[in-house]
């Protein structure tokens, strides 16, 4: 496995959003800089890059306001966030949308040679469901 750039990853986290490259890009570029895996939290923006034991969080923008995921999750709302992101990058704009659809945590993986996309709904609330 490869090490993880740190200087590499930084370095795309910010000109990836300063040139607005598209997503196909900038993960091809996480990784090649020995990326695994990444997660955000919608609420904070708190994203953690992984790859080969190491993490390496990257800053919310200064102009990021959090954002309050819905109560209910919506895979429809997921789906429709995902295809417009596809033809109208806009990061923040994506983040909105999927907060809408009640997504509280994205995740995404590269265990190969394709990235995939893991929305994660708000955990369950219900007294039926005691915390471990």
């Amino acid at each position: 496995m490869a090490r993880l750039n740190r200087k590499r990853v930084e370095e795309i986290f910010t000109m990836s959003k300063q040139e607005k490259w598209a997503y196909p890009r900038i993960f091809d570029a996480l990784k090649d800089a020995g990326v695994e895996y990444c997660e955000t939290d919608l609420a904070t923006h708190d994203i953690v890059y992984h790859g080969a034991g190491d993490a390496i969080p990257e800053p919310p923008p200064p102009e990021f306001t959090p954002l309050k995921p819905s109560a209910s999750f919506a895979a429809r709302g997921v789906k429709l966030a995902m295809e417009r992101n596809k033809t109208k990058p806009d990061y923040m704009a994506f983040l909105e949308d999927m907060a809408r659809a009640g997504v509280v945590d994205i995740a995404w993986i590269c265990p190969h040679e394709t990235w995939a996309t893991l929305a994660l709904p708000a955990r369950p609330t219900s007294k039926r469901f005691p915390p471990f």
